[in-house]
């Protein structure tokens, strides 16, 4: 299921109307050891209508849902590797992980809003969703950068002078 963002900033969905959208908590993450109280305060949802993994992105405030990022919990294909049930055929197969298309994720950080208003001395910087999941579980604030470089607008959200309380 998209979660029906259309990429026109006009259009946002609060975390109510995200949360309509999904079921709860994404079972692949449970059975990697993500906690269901982690998976629910970041809204890690599975939808039906998409067969992934929902992984709402907020906007800087954290009230507004703005795009999505969707996991398969499918597994990897050695032939095509992609992500698929054994026996269906390649064409059919997902990505590991996806983004809403016409996300500008080069400008995103995940999780922003709450590193902003943490009380933390430091803010750790990851790449993924489950990377900040995990520092959360441990009591630690993170930021993810949805891929493994870090962008010129990304850099300029100049941490920590922009925090804050």
């Amino acid at each position: 299921m998209t979660i029906d963002v259309d990429p026109k900033p006009a259009l946002r969905l609060t975390r109510d109307r995200v949360r309509d959208r999904l079921t709860f908590p994404a079972r692949h993450f449970l059975e990697r050891g993500f906690s269901r109280k982690i998976l629910d305060s970041f809204d890690v949802g599975y939808s039906a209508k998409r067969d992934r993994i929902v992984v709402p992105l907020y906007d800087e405030e954290g009230i507004h849902c703005i795009g999505d990022t969707f996991r398969s919990y499918k597994p990897p294909c050695g032939t095509c590797r992609k992500h698929h049930d054994p026996g269906v055929p390649c064409k059919y197969g997902q990505q590991k992980w996806g983004i809403m298309r016409g996300f500008a994720k080069r400008a995103y950080l995940y999780n922003y809003a709450a590193a902003l208003r943490a009380d933390s001395p430091f803010v750790f910087l990851v790449e993924g969703p489950p990377d900040v999941w995990r520092l959360g579980e441990a009591g630690y604030v993170g930021v993810a950068l949805l891929g493994s470089s870090m962008t010129d607008e990304q850099h300029r959200k100049q941490w920590p002078s922009t925090r804050r309380s």
